[in-house]
């Protein structure tokens, strides 16, 4: 599904209720990704739900790019 003027190659998915550990990251985007999902598993059980990685404009790999990983936990309780 795609709104007035968007591109229609994206799909439009709903995500079900999870709690997310969310990684704001500085630095290029490659390593800087897959570092959160080493410490996602590290240090909290992940489950199996889509991530969620947003790209804010600029180059994805300088030094001071700023990005966020939203990574699916189990919640403890």
């Amino acid at each position: 599904m795609a709104f007035d003027g968007e591109d229609n190659s994206l799909e439009m998915i709903v995500l079900a209720p999870a709690t997310y550990a969310i990684f704001k990251l500085k630095g290029p985007a490659t390593a800087a990704v897959w570092g959160s999902f080493h410490s996602a598993k590290k240090h909290c059980e992940m489950i199996d739900q889509p991530s969620v990685e947003v790209y804010p404009l600029g180059n994805h790999q300088a030094d001071d790019y700023e990005m966020k990983v939203w990574i699916p936990i189990k919640e403890e309780v």
